[in-house]
Order: structure tokens, then C-alpha cells, then sequence
């Protein structure tokens, strides 16, 4: 959701439909895309040091139960992250489309 030149994503599916027309959009989507990364690198330690934790093949129902919500906060983390960074590749995509089907109405003219 855009507030003002800021980005603002709680949940990656609250941003789908977002346009960056601006140049200020397109920084402001860079720097909540580093942020994210930065975020999801912080949860993957996390979870790491969880997991580091475990001393053998019996683990107790509690330390369980918060690597799973971990591996959860951390999965979200990564959805937000991939979900952004692909918003960053959209001009690219969207620039290879029009290059793509100017090619296209040129060879039909030249035809």
C-alpha cells in the first residue's frame, strides 16, 4: 500500500496491484526491498541458532514448537523479501514485453 512516497507491506499480497510511477516510488520500493532482505537475513540467523540449539534427535515438544514458529516467521520474511525484489524486475519485464512486440509490428510491416 503506497502512503505518500513510502511503501508500506505487512503481507506481500496487500502490495499486488502497486504501480511505481515516480522516481521517489521506485526509491522508496528499493530501500523496503533492502529492508526486507535485511529482515529475512535476521530471521534466517534466528532460526539458525534454533536449530544449532538441538543436541540430539530428541527434542522437546516446547523448543519444537518455537523452531517451527520461527521457521514460519522466517518463511514469511522470505515471501516479503522475493516479493519486493520481483517488483524491482518488473520495469525490465515490462520494457522486454514493448521491445518484444515492437520487434513483432516491425517484421509484420516489413513483411
Amino acid at each position: 500500500m503506497l502512503k505518500g512516497d513510502t511503501l508500506q507491506v505487512n503481507d506481500p499480497a496487500e502490495a499486488l496491484g502497486a504501480e511505481f510511477e515516480t522516481e521517489a516510488q521506485a526509491c522508496s520500493l528499493r530501500e523496503n526491498c533492502l529492508i526486507a532482505f535485511r529482515e529475512y537475513a535476521n530471521e534466517v540467523q534466528k532460526t539458525c541458532e534454533l536449530l544449532g540449539d538441538v543436541k540430539n534427535s530428541s527434542v522437546p515438544l516446547d523448543q519444537l514448537l518455537a523452531i517451527l514458529a520461527q521457521t514460519r516467521t522466517e518463511n514469511l520474511a522470505q515471501e516479503k523479501y522475493l516479493f519486493l525484489r520481483q517488483q524491482l524486475f518488473e520495469p525490465m519485464d515490462t520494457m522486454q514485453v514493448c521491445s518484444r512486440a515492437r520487434d513483432s509490428d516491425m517484421l509484420r510491416a516489413n513483411s
